[in-house]
């Protein structure tokens, strides 16, 4: 019997692969890159902001990028959507006393806006972000902690 399930957000519970695209792209531009889509997932999906910049050459220029970047990414929110299929599985889950979880390598900031404007916190026990461990994703430490409490 199934008694718990540990979610990611981006690109599992919500289609956020377009805002990512444009928030990168936008924070790229500005120091003068260009690079498509598929270079920008390479690039950028699940590194950090150091890692990003070291590899463009602008180590010095992190905090700055990061800024750019969240604020890039802040002001496209909106245009984040669940898949069609998530909040029925969600409400599945609640109904068959299924306990659930997120585990994200988003900022904490990021992922409380996520679950408030969509309308789904109610759904889950436990939400754990970037900044709520050590070592996070793709380092098991998010889910041994998920784990533990559920």
């Amino acid at each position: 019997m199934v008694k718990a399930i540990l979610f990611d957000f981006d690109g599992t519970l919500a289609d956020t692969l377009g805002m990512y695209i444009k928030a990168y792209r936008k924070t790229l531009e500005h120091y003068g890159f260009t690079f498509t889509d598929e270079e920008i997932v390479k690039m950028c999906f699940a590194k950090k902001e150091e890692d990003i910049c070291e590899t463009l050459g602008i180590p010095e220029k992190t905090e700055e990028f990061r800024k750019l970047y969240f604020g890039a990414k802040h002001d496209l929110l909106f245009e984040n959507k669940l898949f069609p299929e998530t909040l029925e599985l969600l409400k599945t889950c609640k109904r068959k006393g299924i306990k659930t979880a997120i585990a994200t390598f988003t900022r904490r900031w990021y992922i409380d806006k996520m679950v408030d404007q969509l309308g789904i916190r109610r759904f889950f026990e436990q939400i754990l972000s970037f900044d709520d461990v050590k070592n996070p994703k793709p380092e098991p430490e998010i889910i041994l902690k998920l784990c533990e409490t559920l």
